[in-house]
């Protein structure tokens, strides 16, 4: 589960798109000798679910702007958040600013520890 936030600036008279990205995630099943109750293993989980999301997004927003396809609608972002800078970038937003867009992506996960067991509670049973 997340949520996601985009936000528009501006720059110098330029836009710049404001990405944040919250997950809450759990750890479902481990293939590795790793102690996932640990909070020390949880918190290196959440650094590295943290740095493939923010490498993910930023390499399919470079894609898409190599391609002048604004699929995320951050034009429109701009043109709401900010109507007179707007004005200024939309006649020439794909061929020219959409493509040179800047963008910062900061991304949050969050692993509780809750509810998770060393143990799996059918064994427990049994």
């Amino acid at each position: 589960m997340g949520t996601t936030s985009i936000k528009s600036i501006h720059l110098n008279g330029k836009p710049i798109i404001l990405i944040q990205i919250k997950v809450q995630s759990n750890v479902g099943e481990v293939n590795a000798n790793i102690d996932v109750m640990d909070p020390k293993v949880i918190l290196t989980l959440e650094k590295l679910t943290e740095q493939a999301i923010q490498t993910e997004v930023e390499r399919s927003i470079s894609r898409l702007q190599a391609m002048k396809s604004d699929i995320f609608d951050f034009g429109d972002i701009v043109h709401r958040q900010q109507p007179a800078l707007w004005d200024k970038v939309k006649h020439d937003w794909s061929e020219s600013t959409f493509t040179t867009l800047q963008y910062d992506v900061n991304v949050s996960v969050n692993i509780p520890l809750l509810g998770m067991r060393k143990n799996p509670l059918i064994q427990s049973v049994q």
